[in-house]
């Protein structure tokens, strides 16, 4: 429903945790909602959304750092 919707866009925007991640790479001006996570093997992602030119995007990054023997 869109009462649900809004309701998730809400607590995306007033997300966080992704202030020095995804949202960063964004101009200020622009609405941006997004959730960060990690797993135990070191992956990372940050998915979310912004509102831009009266345009919405969703967005998803997912990264994975190797690890290097000693």
């Amino acid at each position: 429903t869109s009462t649900s919707t809004h309701t998730i866009e809400r607590w995306l925007i007033g997300n966080q945790t992704g202030d020095a991640t995804l949202r960063a790479g964004f101009p200020k001006d622009w609405v941006v909602g997004e959730k960060t996570g990690t797993c135990a093997n070191g992956s990372r992602n940050d998915i979310g959304f912004f509102k831009a030119q009266e345009r919405d995007y969703a967005v998803a990054v997912y990264t994975t750092a190797p690890k290097l023997s000693a």
